[in-house]
């Protein structure tokens, strides 16, 4: 098996050129909707438009049978793929999409979440688990989900939560994640993606925010007002984060970067791709106790919305996602747009090389 040097630059793109605002192109022969190996599905219009980047040609509606989802039909890597974006995030939506999935397109064989995630900075390391630190931009690959409710309470030993038995992909897939894990092909999963990444050369939306603008607070420092709180509720005791603080940024705040890790250079220490388990729940992460609670106990990377709702109706599921911020209180939008295109990139990479060679001989 070998990756390819390079991977094609997209004709409905150029350098300077974005193809986000691309039209729905009805001069594309429709695609015999039997012939859909691979969906994609994005929650969020961000993480669409970063794979419609990639595409070999602009996507095009799909007529079918079905009333409550409309798709689009595209070309990714060679293959006949289709997209969805369900009507709302969550996994609960996730959910009903991939059920009308299976309804309507009985031939697709493998599912890809690709998009944004919530990153975990220190995962679990115990001596027998050890794994590296999670940065901004980083993708995480997953090869199982567990799911959980959102509505915490505490107990004597800390935060207890409701959770569901990891779902873990297909045997097939988790075949592939085996020989993706070794440093050979790891490597070049990471150097073609990267190539992938220069068709987003030429909009500066894709821009990485920059190694300083990656912060990783303590958990015990939270994103509140520290010179009095107008709505009273940053000064409790525990803070209970008024909505101004949420909206306001770190420098707004005050937040002292003396509390938090910085990022290595990217000389020295790049993005990297890791495969691991997610936890999909029901509401947006905040509250770092909570994710690393979840971390410890089931050696968790990465949190989503959408990834359990998908995997528990089909193991043949992937979650690509790239880290654009780190579940706690501090978090904020400025990475998202360049770390959908990561997970773009590595989603598109490993359909073109790994999905081709031992899934679609």
């Amino acid at each position: 098996m070998s990756f390819p040097g390079a991977v094609a630059q997209s004709s409905n793109t150029t350098n300077g050129e974005a193809s986000s605002s691309a039209r729905l192109d009805t001069r594309v022969p429709l695609v015999n909707d039997k012939k859909f190996t691979i969906a994609i599905i994005c929650a969020l219009k961000l993480e669409l438009d970063a794979v419609i980047n990639l595409l070999e040609h602009n996507p095009r509606t799909v007529p079918h049978v079905g009333k409550e989802y409309g798709y689009l039909s595209a070309t990714l890597a060679g293959h006949d793929v289709l997209l969805v974006k369900p009507p709302e995030y969550g996994i609960v939506n996730s959910a009903l999409v991939m059920q009308d999935i299976h309804a309507q397109f009985g031939k697709i064989e493998l599912t890809l979440l690709v998009g944004v995630c919530g990153g975990v900075p220190q995962p679990l390391n115990d001596g027998e688990h050890v794994s590296e630190p999670i940065f901004l931009g980083d993708v995480i690959i997953s090869n199982s989900v567990v799911g959980y409710m959102h509505a915490a309470r505490f107990g004597p030993q800390g935060p207890e939560l409701r959770t569901a038995t990891p779902c873990r992909v297909s045997a097939k897939l988790q075949q592939i994640l085996g020989y993706l894990g070794t440093d050979h092909f790891m490597k070049e999963l990471s150097l073609s993606s990267k190539v992938a990444m220069e068709q987003y050369f030429g909009d500066k939306k894709y821009l990485c925010p920059g190694e300083e603008e990656d912060l990783a607070f303590g958990s015990a420092y939270h994103h509140i007002h520290r010179n009095g709180c107008p709505a009273g509720l940053c000064s409790a005791s525990p803070p209970r984060f008024c909505e101004a603080a949420r909206m306001a940024s770190c420098t707004a705040l005050g937040c002292d970067t003396q509390h938090a890790r910085r990022r290595q250079p990217y000389a020295s220490r790049p993005q990297l791709i890791h495969v691991g388990t997610y936890a999909s729940g029901d509401a947006v992460m905040r509250n770092p106790v909570l994710r690393d609670s979840l971390a410890q106990q089931y050696r968790v990377l990465a949190f989503d919305m959408e990834g359990s709702g998908v995997l528990q109706l089909n193991a043949s599921c992937l979650v690509i996602k790239s880290v654009s911020d780190y579940d706690d209180s501090h978090k904020h939008k400025a990475w998202q747009n360049y770390a959908a295109a990561c997970a773009a990139s590595t989603a598109r990479v490993f359909v073109e090389c790994f999905y081709s060679q031992f899934c679609n001989p």
